[in-house]
């Protein structure tokens, strides 16, 4: 909603017990009414009582009216006493609109997903249903039972001998009993066609390559599997699990777009939701929660049902896991480690397909033991335990036996925890393949650790292990399986997750080692080349405001995420093209203009001279290389299909390279035609044909469409018009002129074109201005060039029946022809939004997009919507610029001033740039902005030591700190901003027990490096502060508070002096922020206090000392000298969790005027003045953006608020089809 500056006078808003008092009518009689938010269903009400606080109001007619209100203990009242609110309209006070929110994307789940090609697929399944739930026993029943195994199993521990086991039991394990298998319902319909695509699951976001678009989800996810159908229908679900306790199966459309098809409701009993277990060779899985194991089945393609329930009672499970039961279908085994106080009980659940509802639990007691952090299933039988002291293998035949005898491995291999990734016999059969040592290896398991590593396990038939070290990367958090079959032998492809980024790595498997200690793996050891799958951002703890580089087009302010591991920088308002370079080549530095061509595109007969077959399967392209002496090579690049690998052959023989500099290379079905500076040669490669023709001027420049070959001068504006040019007889060239202005005109661009009728024209940019002739009028010399348009254009590009041009300050055009003649040509400006005063050079790569590129930045437009994105290149080059640029589908080809560069796509992301710091995993590290040498700096608190990271190319700097070294610990960092000379920093700490100071240092810049230099202290006596917060004002003074105490410094001459007396409160200040004019401190209490400078440069205070018991304010943010926020926490159980406050200081007063609530957690909030812009990051790693209004805006909604399937339901589960969108799933409103 928003509202004038006028309406504003009719409202007041207060806050009483936690409630928020929003837009109260007030009419003449002082009736006064309440109205309540439709999305939230908050009720808003104000009482009359006691004349105890009078408000002055203003209706419509602006008379004034006095307002009795009633007193509430514990509530807001802000003084309105006069009639200043009228002289509010001239503050610069800010409004803010919800802009733009951007999802954490730290991945749960990732892998290959299928679909069927049918846009009816679920056209039969929109109806809602209640699904009809089975009767099962009482869960008191079941807890009996399992206390009965327990007891029994402890009574009978020492009896049973694995020996003794009965010959049932053994088949049990081998698998040998014979179980009938599962049968599955299918749905009817002859089978449509199979496509697939890349799934990502993360906490609040679904994604697909295919679409590459995240789909904001209403609900935040613990754990989501893809289920593989085992059903004569190929279609995946993914089974998705919420932190509400609902099983959502999601299922997919032919476009990919995620459809949730049935929903369930885990009950209060079941215990907190924890994960979900699938195997991929059955329809069963298992929801697990605190206390309980749900088995459910799947009973079509989207839907499933409960099969039974497993609840222990008074223990709680820490872990779970299927065991791998390979391809076996008929029988089931889960492994589950369960705490009661110092207790830990094994359990061991196996039943059949026969007999789904029965399980048969076994159960074995570790007494004193300690708690199972993880469980790694290796095979159908045996799993590792991890504690913090140990990992000890368990079979289940010694669960079923009750034997106490594990054996044993090294804990000190790993870190703090071990996670399972995958089992992964492809990998085994490559090991195998390599080295004998493994040749008696049955079962491969990869898994990661707390340290990074990715190592895998391999076990033998009689139960010894070997653990190899594959590689160790920053920040990994998982790994996930994908399809190795079309890799070479000695080489192993994953995709690993690190820091919120998901990255395919090709492993070479020839130096795989047995493993000794997981951190002494090198950083992406055996890791041959690495790929961009996910660009997102992970969990941060802060945000900060950076500038833009200077030549970069778009000015604003950057944002950045930062905690104790990373730094990323973020593009809120425009997505990025993230890329991985494929192929860097430095011979490229004589090129001036970039000939790539697709052997795809190659007729079968140059496919076969060239590559030895008509087939193409792996990416290959043809790239024209001149070198600095004028001589060129034609260079034939080999991908592998998942580009991890590349082949760079000189191609020889085809080049004639006897004549002069090569200008253009080009295929038709039957030539080949090279195109020189001086002459154009046409070879077929047979027995005597072979042809050229000597050219009458230079040629600068060539192009070819079809069987049509244009050739010019840029300078002179000569050209030589071929319109056959596998015609023998040479008779079709015509030469011809573009007009042009003045000796110092030049061609700039050069363009075929088709009319709707399907004729050919030619565009000629020169001189600013468009010529345009048909191929027909110059064949027959009917008409010569003729200038169309007014639009100045500068370069362009076409592409079938649309040209696209930019002029000198970057506005771009289409040009559309309708007919032949010159008035049915339509030159229309686009709506893009990138005039930043250049030209932007053009490069058509479908009819549905196109680049744009300058010297310094590069850009995808998509024709049909408009929308750009950018593609950040050349992060880590200084001083080369884009010289040129083709594309290929998924690969760009990117020329700069020192060489190439071969870029494949990988996805659209808000992630910029990301940075893993040094020292990743210490904590207490302060970031602060160098905005003047464009660096951050990093103090490490715990090292006492600097670091400046330069954010473009990722670079990281060590400086010299040993002005750091007196420091027992760190408390606080600042720097004081100033336009030149040396960088100040203020930095506070403990000397020891009975001492602290502030430190006056400098950062030098000089080229090349950074030093640092310490200039002066400033002590205190006793004890450091909890609580100690310095913020600046200027480039010389800075406000200090610590416990009780609030104090100005000022620099000056390079010493630290105290501005004035010192203040003291009551209460320690737990926060502080400040500019030149304000000071807003917080109390331990939750009582604000302001400080203003007046026009006669005295302060004035005023304090809010009352507050509603439901909410806690933790932290100011000046705004500007008009606009105050407070972030505060709601402690009431409702649908906000956080709240911002805002406030103006007028005439000694604060004047309260605006709230914002917020259904997340505030981790950080950050204010742009350069952007207008306000952000705030929560604490689920999602980040929301506001922009700033001057006008009266009220976002009367809870941000972020989110409502349950089953809130209006009483239903435990539904069947039926539903949209996904940020805030409820909507039933589908799809024309199917």
């Amino acid at each position: 909603m928003s509202c004038s500056s006028d309406s504003l006078l009719n409202d007041i808003y207060s806050h009483v017990n936690g409630s928020f008092y929003y837009k109260v009518p007030v009419s003449r009689s002082n009736d006064i009414k309440s109205t309540q938010f439709e999305d939230v269903n908050l009720p808003f009400l104000v009482r009359g009582r006691a004349l105890t606080k009078c408000l002055m109001v203003f209706d419509g007619s602006s008379s004034v009216v006095d307002l009795s209100l009633e007193v509430i203990d514990n509530e807001w009242w802000f003084d309105l006493s006069d009639r200043r609110r009228l002289q509010l309209h001239d503050r610069e006070r800010r409004w803010f609109k919800e802009k733009t929110t951007i999802p954490s994307q730290i991945p749960i789940c990732y892998g290959e997903i299928r679909t069927v090609g049918n846009s009816n697929t679920f056209s039969g399944l929109l109806k809602i249903q209640d699904v009809k739930l089975k009767s099962f026993a009482p869960f008191e029943t079941l807890q009996n039972e399992f206390e009965s195994a327990l007891v029994a199993d402890t009574e009978t521990q020492e009896k049973n001998d694995p020996e003794t086991l009965d010959d049932s039991d053994l088949e049990l394990l081998a698998g040998d009993e014979q179980f009938p298998e599962e049968e599955f319902t299918t749905l009817g319909g002859s089978p449509p066609a199979i496509i697939c695509t890349t799934f990502v699951a993360s906490r609040n976001m679904l994604k697909t390559t295919f679409r590459n678009k995240v789909i904001q989800c209403p609900f935040e996810i613990i754990d989501c599997k893809i289920k593989r159908s085992v059903l004569e229908s190929p279609e995946d679900v993914a089974i998705i699990l919420s932190t509400e306790g609902i099983i959502y199966s999601a299922a997919f459309d032919a476009e990919f777009q995620p459809f949730v098809m049935q929903w369930w409701k885990l009950q209060k009993i079941d215990g907190v939701p924890r994960g979900i277990s699938v195997l991929s060779s059955s329809s069963q899985f298992v929801v697990t929660t605190d206390t309980t194991l749900k088995f459910y089945r799947f009973t079509d393609a989207y839907h499933f049902e409960l099969v039974s329930n497993l609840n222990f009672a008074d223990r709680s499970i820490s872990q779970t896991s299927f065991l791998n039961n390979g391809d076996r279908g008929n029988h089931f085994m889960i492994f589950s480690a369960l705490r009661r106080r110092n207790e830990i009980t094994l359990c061991l659940t196996q039943w059949g397909a026969a007999d789904e509802e029965r399980k048969e639990v076994h159960t074995l007691t570790l007494l004193e033991s300690e708690p199972i952090l993880s469980i790694i299933a290796l095979d159908d039988s045996r799993c590792l335990t991890v504690t913090d002291t140990e990992i000890k293998l368990v079979t289940a035949n010694q669960v079923l036996s009750g034997e106490l005898i594990f054996n044993s491995f090294k804990r000190s291999m790993f870190g703090s925890n071990l996670v399972k990734c995958f089992d992964d016999l492809m990998l085994l059969s490559k090991l195998k393949s390599i080295k004998e040592d493994f040749q008696d290896s049955v079962h491969c398991t990869v898994f990661s650790t707390s340290n990074g590593a990715l190592c895998c396990c391999l076990s033998d038939e009689d139960g010894s292990l070997k653990f190899l070290a594959l590689t160790r990367i920053k920040g990994l958090d998982s790994a996930f399986l994908i399809d190795n079959s079309y890799t070479s032998s000695d080489t192993y492809v994953v995709v690993i997750s690190s820091f919120g980024q998901l990255i395919r790595i090709c492993l070479d498997l020839n130096d795989v080692q047995e493993l000794e200690k997981d951190y002494k793996i090198n950083s992406f050891q055996n890791v041959r080349n690495k790929q961009n799958v996910s660009a997102g951002h992970g969990m941060a703890e802060s945000i900060a405001y950076i500038p833009g580089p200077q030549r970069h087009a778009d000015k604003e302010d950057r944002l950045c995420l930062l905690s104790q591991a990373a730094i990323s920088v973020l593009s809120p308002n425009r997505l990025v093209q993230d890329c991985s370079v494929l192929l860097s080549l430095k011979s490229f530095r004589a090129t001036s203009t970039l000939k790539v061509l697709d052997c795809r595109n190659l007729s079968d007969k140059w496919k076969n001279q060239l590559m030895g077959s008509a087939a193409v399967d792996t990416p290959k392209f043809l790239v024209l290389d001149e070198t600095p002496n004028g001589d060129s090579s034609l260079l034939l690049v080999e991908w592998t299909m998942d580009y991890s690998a590349y082949t760079l052959t000189e191609l020889d023989d085809v080049l004639r390279v006897e004549l002069s500099s090569t200008v253009m290379i080009y295929f038709t079905e039957h030539n080949f035609v090279q195109v020189t500076s001086r002459v154009l040669s046409i070879d077929s490669f047979e027995d005597n044909n072979y042809r050229s023709h000597q050219v009458s001027f230079i040629v600068t420049g060539a192009m070819c469409e079809g069987k049509k070959l244009l050739l010019w001068n840029a300078e002179s504006g000569h050209m030589l018009f071929i319109d056959d040019i596998d015609d023998r007889g040479m008779d079709t060239h015509h030469e011809f002129k573009v007009p042009m202005e003045c000796k110092h005109s030049q061609i700039t661009a050069m363009m075929f074109m088709k009319d709707k009728n399907g004729l050919e024209h030619i565009i000629a940019i020169s001189d600013e201005s468009l010529h345009q002739i048909s191929c027909d009028d110059l064949i027959s010399s009917r008409n010569g060039f003729c200038q169309i348009g007014k639009v100045r254009a500068h370069y362009g590009d076409s592409l079938l029946a649309n040209s696209y041009l930019s002029d000198l300050e970057g506005c771009l055009y289409r040009i559309s022809m309708k007919e032949t003649t010159q008035d049915n040509i339509t030159i229309e400006k686009l709506d893009v939004g990138l005039e930043f005063g250049f030209p932007w050079r053009i490069r058509l790569v479908n009819v549905d997009e196109c680049i744009l590129f300058s010297p310094r930045a590069m850009y995808l437009l998509n024709l049909a919507d408009m929308t750009v994105v950018e593609v950040p290149v050349g992060v880590n080059k200084k001083h080369a610029t884009i010289i040129d640029v083709r594309a290929s589908e998924k690969v760009f080809f990117v020329l700069f001033s020192d060489g190439l560069e071969v870029l494949s796509r990988s996805c659209l992301t808000h992630t910029r740039s990301h940075l893993t710091v040094r020292n990743a995993r210490t904590k207490h590290k302060q970031y602060l902005s160098l905005d003047r040498i464009n660096r951050m700096l990093i103090v490490n608190w715990y090292k006492k030591t600097l670091e400046s990271a330069k954010l473009e190319n990722g670079r990281l700097m060590t400086l010299d700190s040993r002005c750091l070294e007196e420091f027992e610990t760190i408390t606080e960092a600042i720097e004081l901003k100033r336009e030149a000379g040396p960088i100040n920093l203020i930095i506070a700490g403990t000397i020891d027990s009975s001492k602290w100071i502030i430190k006056f240092v400098q950062v030098v810049p000089c080229p090349g490096k950074l030093i640092t230099r310490e200039v002066s202290t400033y002590n205190f006596e006793g004890p450091a502060p909890d609580n100690l917060h310095i913020v600046p004002v200027s480039e010389n003074a800075f406000w200090l508070s610590y416990g009780t105490k609030l104090q100005l410094f000022l620099l000056e001459s390079n010493v630290l002096n105290p501005v004035g007396s010192e203040e003291t409160t009551q209460e320690e200040l737990t926060s502080l922020d400040a500019n030149s004019d304000i000071v807003v401190s917080l109390r331990c209490n939750g009582d604000i206090k302001f400080k203003t400078r007046e026009k006669d440069g005295s302060w004035s205070s005023a304090e809010i000392v009352k507050k509603s018991p439901d909410i806690k304010y933790r932290k100011p943010l000046v705004i500007n000298r008009d606009c105050i926020a407070i972030v505060g926490d709601c402690n009431s159980e409702s649908s906000h969790c956080a709240v911002i406050t805002f406030f103006t200081p007028f005439d000694g007063d604060i004047i309260y005027f605006n709230e914002i609530w917020f259904a997340e957690p505030i981790r950080d909030v950050k204010y742009s003045n350069k952007n207008d812009e306000l952000c705030v990051l929560h604490t689920n790693g999602s980040v929301v953006l506001f922009s700033g209004q001057q006008e009266c805006h009220r976002i009367c909604h809870v941000v972020g608020h989110k409502v349950s399937i089953d809130y209006y339901q009483d239903a435990t589960s539904q069947t039926g089809c539903w949209d996904f969108t940020p805030h409820r799933l909507l039933p589908s409103q799809q024309p199917w």
